[in-house]
């Protein structure tokens, strides 16, 4: 599991390229999955300010694709398929497009 502080107060840096970095060690794990079902991020995060400021998750193997959202209290927990074929730019873009961020 990644636990990681995504945002420095004072850090310029894009949700997109913060998040693309924290994907990328999610990816290398992702590499080394082994077993049968699809692959899913499962995590959750919190955003104040239009920025992401914490992001938690994991790669998970489930029988089926499933795709959750859920918000409370300014946190999002969710549940996303992986395309690994379409790499780890196309589930940033994903999770960005999902969040409206």
């Amino acid at each position: 599991m990644v636990d990681m502080v995504l945002v420095d107060s004072m850090s310029g840096t894009s949700n997109e390229a913060l998040l693309y970095s924290r994907i990328m060690k999610l990816w290398n794990e992702l590499e080394e999955l082994k077993g049968f079902g699809f692959p899913h991020l499962v995590g959750s995060l919190r955003i104040e300010g239009g920025r992401i400021v914490d992001f938690d998750a994991e790669i998970i193997l489930m029988r089926g694709l499933r795709e959750s959202i859920v918000e409370d209290a300014g946190v999002i927990e969710f549940m996303i398929p992986v395309e690994k074929n379409a790499g780890p730019d196309a589930l940033v873009k994903k999770i960005l497009n999902i969040l409206g961020v």
